[in-house]
């Protein structure tokens, strides 16, 4: 009668590491192949923002060549540096940014001393159509990160107007976490009587109906209008500057919230829970 082979331990153990590898590679490659997968996809998905876009942007500040990291990547606005006595210049940081590179500000935000700044210039031409778009991350109340014309961008206060000021709500936008802000105006496409739009993070939170005249120079960036001859400058990070001649849809607005999100995403900036967390906030009714 013939004894039936068995495998050993040693036999058993050598196959169970050999599955365990081959186990191991598989899975690797398949999340290496998911990752590609869902680059690709943001990649296409940006690129039909920027197209859809295209026609009405008119400047973008990112930040992103190093060699002249102040220049109009879009226009001919390119931003001179402005830095009083007294004054650190802004820092340009190269991670933990939306995208690319990103610009820091040291200014003092306690006092209305005068901070450093960036002098844009005059736009190419004035409209009474116009959106400001950018990201903001700082963990103090930064007064006054954009000004176009003598409309600013008036912390968590939200948009003032020289003459005809508005301070809608924005929640608290100083935790510092990226947020992204977007206010957009159109003299003559009211929606429900108002022309004036303000977003935070995709989401609309306010609106209203002003009568601003077109807007015009100067483009400052990390500096105020300056009312009563205070400078209220901004402190900590800002990126992604855009401006368009157009009244941008709420849709078009959710598209670039979440272009940047997917970019946060991407770098590990932040976690798939925190862009789950703010997909659903965005989609939420307040």
């Amino acid at each position: 009668m013939m004894k039936q082979k068995s495998f050993t331990l040693i036999e058993l153990l050598v196959v169970i590491v050999i599955i365990g590898i081959l186990a191991g590679v598989i899975m690797i490659s398949t999340s290496s192949s998911i990752d590609k997968a869902n680059t690709a996809k943001s990649k296409v998905f940006s690129e039909s923002i920027k197209n859809e876009l295209i026609l009405n942007l008119v400047s973008v500040w990112n930040f992103d060549d190093s060699a002249n990291p102040y220049k109009d990547s879009w226009g001919t606005n390119d931003c001179s540096l402005v830095v009083p006595i007294g004054v650190n210049a802004p820092e340009l940081k190269t991670s933990n940014c939306v995208s690319g590179n990103c610009l820091y500000f040291f200014n003092n935000v306690s006092t209305n001393e005068p901070g450093s700044y960036l002098n844009c210039g005059s736009l190419v031409a004035a409209t009474d159509v116009w959106t400001q778009e950018l990201w903001i991350k700082s963990s103090e109340n930064g007064r006054m990160p954009l000004t176009l014309g003598k409309a600013s961008v008036y912390g968590s206060s939200g948009i003032a107007w020289s003459g005809n000021t508005w301070y809608p709500k924005l929640g608290n936008i100083y935790d510092d976490k990226w947020h992204h802000l977007v206010f957009t105006f159109s003299s003559d496409n009211l929606i429900n009587g108002n022309n004036v739009f303000a977003f935070v993070d995709g989401k609309l939170v306010a609106q209203g109906n002003k009568g601003w005249s077109a807007v015009s120079s100067p483009l400052l960036i990390g500096k105020g209008y300056g009312w009563g001859g205070n400078d209220y400058p901004y402190k900590e990070h800002v990126d992604e500057i855009k401006i368009f001649n157009s009244h941008l849809s709420q849709a078009q607005i959710k598209q670039n919230y979440i272009a940047g999100l997917e970019s946060l995403l991407s770098k590990g900036t932040i976690s798939s829970s925190e862009f789950k967390e703010n997909i659903a906030k965005m989609s939420s009714n307040r």
